[in-house]
């Protein structure tokens, strides 16, 4: 017989301590059951961390291939003979979801869209330099990759709307990504990629100074690229453990950046060019001394701008609730590319309009 029972044999509807048992039975049952539920989670969360992990390691055990030798001058070549092409991409903000009906139908951007428009971008990059600019001799094409490539869940909003997670989205467009590379190698004699993290990659709430390259999701999703192209021989890569790259293309020296550290203000009449200043004015500060450049490259900042020791890129993503609902300036989705020769360095500049309203069908 159990206490219960016992309970039960006398004035069971009368004692209040078979109330009492049976409520602590209830509670315990509920926290019984809640800690199993704790206990699966916690579990089904260790084997996305140990998937993660496993696929990080994977990506950091491919070799890198060194910095290329061709970007550099190699003697005197003959005037107008030769020339590297030089583009942005940054700022794509893949698998973010744009509303038209929450931005006046100035833009509207999903996983199809950005298909769509990095295609174009690759095409562009191909065509471009040959069709306009057909006299020089093109040694290769250094594609600068600056961060932001997917917008990532540090936002809840972002959390709740994004197609795919930011394993999801490294996973497929790494794919994509690799295929223009791909394309590239086909048409140019020599690809050189370099990469650098964004802010929106970040696994963490606030900004991180330690591993801030190599915790980001934009770390990994150029790794995974590389992989997709380990088989091409004209293709290398920097992909560096800093969140700043450095490269020759000729005499020039570029420093790629994101453009969010270190920069500070961008509102006002004068818009973001103080912030330029004074993101470049403080790099060079640093960099005086051991490696100081001749030109910033950053994004972050979704405005195309050119200027003799700088260039900021658009964006591939263009207009979103954010930027509208913040009154920013419209701006078409466009990335930078750019043409150095030995004589003259960067000598060209052109805007890669990456959008077909047409074709994207909004």
């Amino acid at each position: 017989m159990t206490l219960a029972d016992e309970f039960r044999g006398n004035d069971e509807d009368d004692d209040p301590r078979i109330a009492k048992l049976e409520e602590t039975t209830i509670k315990t049952r509920r926290e019984r059951d809640a800690a199993r539920r704790a206990q699966r989670a916690a579990v089904a969360r260790a084997d996305v961390a140990e998937n993660k992990l496993e696929l990080i390691e994977a990506a950091l055990a491919t070799p890198i291939k060194p910095a290329p030798k061709w970007t550099k001058p190699r003697g005197k070549a003959k005037r107008g003979s030769e020339a590297i092409v030089c583009t942005l991409l940054s700022d794509a903000h893949f698998d973010e979801v744009v509303n038209p009906d929450e931005v006046n139908g100035m833009n509207a951007y999903d996983r199809r869209i950005a298909t769509l428009r990095l295609r174009r971008f690759f095409d562009k990059v191909a065509s471009l330099p040959t069709q306009y600019l057909n006299g020089p001799s093109y040694k290769g094409v250094v594609v600068f990759m600056g961060g932001d490539m997917l917008s990532g869940d540090i936002h809840d909003e972002l959390a709740q709307t994004n197609e795919s997670t930011p394993m999801g989205t490294c996973l497929y467009w790494s794919e994509q990504i690799g295929a223009g590379l791909r394309m590239l190698s086909e048409v140019y004699p020599k690809v050189h990629v370099v990469s650098v993290c964004g802010n929106h990659g970040r696994r963490t709430p606030r900004e991180r100074m330690k591993m801030r390259a190599i915790d980001n999701f934009d770390f990994l999703m150029a790794q995974l690229s590389q992989r997709t192209v380990q088989d091409i021989g004209n293709v290398t890569w920097d992909i560096p453990a800093e969140a700043d790259a450095r490269l020759d293309v000729y005499s020039t020296r570029y420093l790629l950046t994101h453009g969010n550290l270190g920069f500070g203000g961008g509102g006002g009449v004068a818009g973001l060019m103080p912030a330029i200043a004074r993101g470049w004015q403080k790099r060079q500060q640093r960099d005086a001394a051991t490696d100081p450049f001749d030109v910033l490259l950053c994004g972050h900042w979704h405005q195309l701008k050119w200027g003799g020791q700088f260039i900021v890129n658009g964006s591939l993503k263009g207009m979103d609730e954010y930027a509208y609902m913040q009154s920013f300036g419209a701006e078409p989705p466009q990335q930078a590319l750019w043409v150095v020769t030995p004589e003259h360095g960067p000598s060209w500049h052109m805007p890669i309009m990456v959008c077909d309203r047409q074709a994207e069908g909004w």
